[in-house]
């Protein structure tokens, strides 16, 4: 799927949550590299994933960290081509839908929250 296309849907469907997988956040991994590259991510030991993308490639894994009742930290670990390249701090609640990792280069990703719903406009 191409990036923008996803990101594109993904606005979309930021107000709609019943769209977007109930049982946790979803993960949107992401390869923006000009290269194929292996992946491996886990999520406080608790969940992974695992796969290859080719150069421009994305894939969507539904639900991949589950929400509580209340805001957590999850601690995320990338590995990129059997390397460990980054490990990130992400909040975790019902208002953070999506989150991404994506690989820049084989040693080089970035990790973020993708959309964020909140039920009442920030004031």
């Amino acid at each position: 799927m191409n990036a923008g296309i996803g990101l594109g849907l993904s606005t979309l469907l930021a107000g709609c949550r019943g769209l977007i997988g109930p049982d946790g956040a979803t993960l949107i991994i992401q390869n923006e590299d000009r290269h194929p590259h292996t992946y491996e991510i886990d999520a406080d030991e608790d969940h992974s994933t695992a796969g290859r993308l080719a150069a421009g490639e994305s894939t969507t894994v539904d639900s991949f960290v589950p929400y509580q009742d209340y805001r957590y930290p999850v601690d995320l670990r990338v590995t990129v081509d059997d390397e460990t390249i980054r490990t990130a701090t992400i909040g975790i609640h019902t208002d953070v839908q999506q989150f991404y990792v994506q690989i820049q280069t084989a040693d080089s990703v970035e990790i973020g929250p993708d959309r964020v719903y909140s039920p009442t406009p920030p004031q």
